[in-house]
């Protein structure tokens, strides 16, 4: 009998989760097997359940300089492992209890997959498991994305840059992707949401399994990233991040991106790995310039110096450079004439704007923090936003969010 779409789709998923389980991202074998023999057939000799032959090992030796007996006894010594660390493994244990915490799993074959992880070749994710609504993933499209990423030790220089460029990047209806660590990944993610008017604000991309939220101190931003974006992850639940994991993790974010910028990084970073995966990509490299005596700014400078990157320092010429080729896309929010509304604003009130949040409300405390501004002086301006309409206020919560001005007509 002919499988059905719907158990086609199961027994993929089951084989996918089986390799993920099995091997580490960008495992070539692995990724050799599938090419040669099929995802099913794959994780039947991953598992053990299926022997090797003479014949796949010629298939398989390809370029190397090992001789057939020794590769032959490698790739068997390593399936062994892979058995033995699947010995205990149920597939449909992991698929059955991805829903209880909303998560889903993604495959190549899927209609909804991702297709710039392709460029990845032999390093393609395996698969990707996500939390937020799935729908999100059609507008997941890379002409429409950018990485921003920088160093987990944030000055306030970067703060105050990262909310400028993210947040007016979003606010013109681009998704941020980044990676949910600490300083300008957090940022970037908030920015995002706050001012996100695309139906995919932001995404993040996780290094270790999504049943556990990391770091642990960033879980209400990531279980606010799962209620307006997405995180993926290509590391099957139940495992922790590792460093080696979150260098994989980094090819992911730019993998998603038509190009990354650079906000604040050091001399060696993760943030300098996820620029090299971009440039191997062809993609393009943005650095943000910072002061000449901060340790913060010199993974920027090493890129701009060595003409790896382009400066950046206006959100609004990168938006010109994004916009001008790409297709009319759906907005979360209806089209608005901003230009009468807001420029009499002042730069505070102007500030204060692009902070709020569009999709849901923000307390006070929240957006001190976001903007680094007094409550006070944030209660003047909120007030005089509401006075212009462009904000608005939860009477029961006594939470803001931003108003969006009806389109005006033209003479």
């Amino acid at each position: 009998m002919k499988p059905t779409p719907e158990t086609t789709t199961n027994s993929t998923q089951r084989a996918r989760a089986i390799i993920m389980r099995a091997v580490e991202p960008q495992d070539h074998i692995a990724h050799a097997l599938i090419e040669s023999q099929g995802v099913e057939k794959t994780a039947h000799i991953l598992s053990g359940r299926e022997k090797l032959t003479s014949h796949l090992t010629e298939e398989l030796i390809g370029d190397t300089t090992l001789e057939p007996e020794q590769f032959f006894k490698q790739l068997t010594d390593r399936i062994e492992r892979c058995g033995r660390k699947l010995s205990t493994y149920n597939p449909d244990h992991e698929l059955h209890f991805a829903p209880k915490i909303g998560a889903w799993l993604c495959t190549p074959e899927d209609d909804d997959w991702p297709q710039s992880l392709n460029d990845f070749g032999y390093a393609t994710p395996f698969a990707l498991w996500g939390r937020g609504d799935r729908n999100r993933l059609n507008e997941l499209k890379e002409a429409r994305s950018l990485a921003v990423v920088g160093s987990r030790d944030i000055s306030a220089y970067g703060r105050s840059a990262t909310q400028h460029l993210a947040g007016e990047l979003a606010q013109a209806g681009l998704t941020i992707v980044s990676g949910g660590a600490f300083g300008i990944d957090a940022v970037a993610h908030t920015s995002a949401l706050a001012t996100g008017t695309s139906q995919l604000p932001t995404v993040a991309l996780m290094a270790g399994g999504l049943d556990s939220l990391y770091p642990k101190h960033n879980e209400n931003l990531l279980h606010q990233v799962i209620e307006q974006g997405l995180i993926l992850s290509e590391v099957p639940m139940g495992l922790a991040p590792t460093r080696w994991r979150f260098l994989q993790r980094n090819r992911l974010i730019a993998g998603l991106s038509r190009g990354t910028i650079i906000v604040e990084a050091r001399w060696r970073s993760g943030a300098l790995n996820t620029a090299n995966h971009t440039l191997e990509l062809g993609r393009t490299v943005y650095a943000v310039p910072g002061s000449i005596f901060s340790p913060s700014s010199e993974g920027c400078h090493r890129l701009l110096k060595d003409g790896l990157a382009t400066v950046l320092t206006n959100a609004q010429d990168l938006i010109q450079e994004m916009t001008q080729s790409l297709p009319v896309q759906s907005s979360a929010f209806p089209e608005a004439n901003l230009g009468d509304a807001t420029d009499t604003l002042d730069s505070t009130e102007r500030f204060v704007w692009d902070a709020l949040p569009v999709r849901r409300t923000m307390s006070i405390e929240e957006l001190s923090s976001t903007t680094s501004l007094p409550a006070r002086t944030l209660m003047v301006t909120l007030s005089k936003l509401h006075a212009h309409s462009l904000a608005s206020q939860d009477t029961a919560t006594l939470q803001w969010k931003k108003k969006i001005p009806a389109r005006t007509g033209t003479a």
